[in-house]
């Protein structure tokens, strides 16, 4: 829910263990403000009341909101006391918005002014990530909404009016701003007392009905508190104005540097593809250089035989040559540039079976040195 900023802070009278009244002052954002470190949270109401034994609870609240689980959880606190035999009574001196109003509806009496009001709205929140965290968010914000509205259904109910849930849901998606009568008749409060002028001005910049809101107030009555002067909001004003800034200021730079992040990470991305792209075309014109050197080198290893031996003996012999050579070229070089060239009328007998019949031939110099070069392998 939406967080709002206060001159009041909460206040529990008296301190201690003595008294069976123990009156509690929620004059201000509900939760911890992440700037100031100032906010009522549970954890500022349960030290309060620490040690005190209550027959009333007397709350008096003038809060734009704030956190709407520290509001849960105050308002949990508070019907614990309930749960003990404390009676729980809340006057809404100026305004119980957003997840102050959780905290109102858990008194078992509320009383408003006439021009206070209470202000019920859709739980908001601003998140920034992937789509799946907004998607989860989003569902987040909805069972927000549904459990508040089930509060506000419930304290209807306790004072027999009965609206339901969905119309309170309704209501919340309206922003609505129920003054003295309405409250009363949407069963968020049990009566309504004159007309005050309250002394904490609240900053409600934040909710979008608020300047249409003002125009509806009744006319009030000045109390003895003083309201806060001309100066003290324009000092007011200054600060949040500068507490704005800072956080837009703060925002433009993440904004910034998160597009910067992401230019270089698409930049790196291509510069990876492309390097890959290169590195496998060179892989390719690797294997076709390869493919070339292997079928050239036995192309000349073929000539280099077909030139020393000639043409007149069996293509069988050739080949035989050609995988001789081409694991021992020095020596099968030498061997055939020191004979005549073979021939098939000389060289290869007997003609009836041509099978490498000059391999087969113990005494010819080509088998012997056939013979040495298996040895070498």
């Amino acid at each position: 829910m939406a967080t709002s900023r206060s001159t009041m802070a909460a206040t529990v009278r008296p301190q201690g263990a003595s008294g069976d009244v123990v009156e509690v002052d929620i004059y201000d954002d509900i939760g911890k403000d992440w700037w100031t470190g100032e906010g009522i949270t549970p954890k500022t109401i349960r030290d309060a009341l620490a040690g005190t034994h209550p027959k009333k609870i007397l709350l008096r609240i003038n809060s734009g909101g704030g956190d709407v689980f520290d509001g849960v959880a105050i308002h949990n606190l508070l019907r614990q006391y309930a749960e003990k035999g404390a009676t729980i009574e809340a006057d809404i001196d100026g305004l119980a918005a957003s997840a102050a109003s959780i905290i109102a509806v858990a008194a078992d009496t509320i009383r408003i002014p006439a021009n206070a009001a209470v202000m019920i709205h859709e739980a908001w929140s601003l998140v920034r990530g992937t789509a799946d965290e907004f998607v989860k968010r989003a569902a987040l914000l909805q069972q927000i909404n549904t459990t508040a509205a089930g509060t506000y259904e419930r304290a209807s109910a306790k004072r027999g009016i009965n609206k339901s849930a969905a119309e309170f849901l309704e209501l919340m998606a309206d922003e609505t701003w129920l003054f003295g009568e309405e409250a009363v008749a949407a069963g968020l409060a049990d009566s309504v007392t004159d007309a005050l002028q309250v002394a904490a001005s609240i900053d409600l910049s934040g909710y979008r009905r608020a300047a249409e809101m003002r125009q509806r107030l009744p006319a009030t009555q000045q109390t003895n508190a003083p309201a806060v002067g001309a100066k003290e909001k324009q000092m007011s004003d200054t600060a949040l104005q500068a507490e704005l800034d800072a956080v837009k200021a703060a925002k433009e730079q993440a904004d910034t540097e998160t597009a910067n992040a992401l230019e270089l990470a698409q930049k790196a991305e291509a510069e990876a593809l492309e390097m890959k792209l290169r590195l496998d075309a060179l892989e390719e014109e690797k294997r076709l250089v390869e493919a070339r050197v292997a079928d050239l080198g036995a192309a000349e290893n073929r000539r280099a035989v077909e030139s020393l031996v000639g043409l007149k003996i069996y293509p069988v012999e050739v080949e035989a040559l050609v995988q001789l050579r081409a694991g021992h070229p020095e020596l099968v070089d030498a061997l055939l540039e020191s004979r005549p060239a073979l021939s098939l009328l000389t060289d290869v007998i007997p003609a009836d079976k041509p099978q490498n019949a000059l391999m087969t031939d113990p005494d010819s110099d080509l088998a012997a040195a056939v013979r040495e070069a298996e040895k070498d392998e």
